[in-house]
């Protein structure tokens, strides 16, 4: 997935417009599509690092947090829009584990839990088991909240 979303960069600067491109799990930023294009990116980032926090406040942003680092604040132009962005952004973390790289992987949940089986047993079992325990329940947490979200704007409609 890609496109324009405004990026917050700082309190002199405010809200930016960037180009956003959602790809195997990473998702970089360019000043602008044209920029993609040429490969002058201004940064990326591992989606699976990220918890995808849905705003309450703003029906337009999507916070991605990173563990009292570098968070990433994302707005898109309107609700769809950002609808859009939340389910690719988990989609992306659901099929690109932290520990597996893109050739590892595709769209099939059997490939997925294949490698998730593997990584159990190449390690202790414990550390990969409470990372995936974790990722999962901060997806069901996503989608709770976005059917939240869509069920309060039936009752509005």
């Amino acid at each position: 997935m890609d496109g324009y979303l405004q990026k917050w960069t700082n309190y002199l600067k405010g809200w930016q417009l960037r180009y956003f491109v959602l790809k195997d799990g990473i998702l970089s930023y360019f000043n602008t599509e044209n920029d993609s294009k040429n490969g002058d990116c201004k940064g990326s980032y591992k989606i699976f690092m990220f918890d995808i926090i849905v705003n309450k406040s703003d029906k337009t942003r999507v916070d991605l947090i990173l563990s009292n680092e570098n968070n990433l604040y994302l707005k898109a132009s309107d609700y769809k829009e950002r609808q859009k962005w939340l389910v690719a952004l988990a989609s992306q973390k659901a099929i690109y584990p932290s520990n597996a790289l893109p050739s590892q992987l595709n769209d099939s949940n059997e490939n997925t839990s294949k490698l998730l089986s593997q990584n159990e047993n190449s390690m202790s079992g414990t550390y990969d088991s409470t990372y995936f325990l974790k990722l999962k329940q901060s997806e069901l947490k996503l989608y709770c909240d976005l059917l939240s979200q869509q069920i309060t704007i039936q009752f509005q409609l």
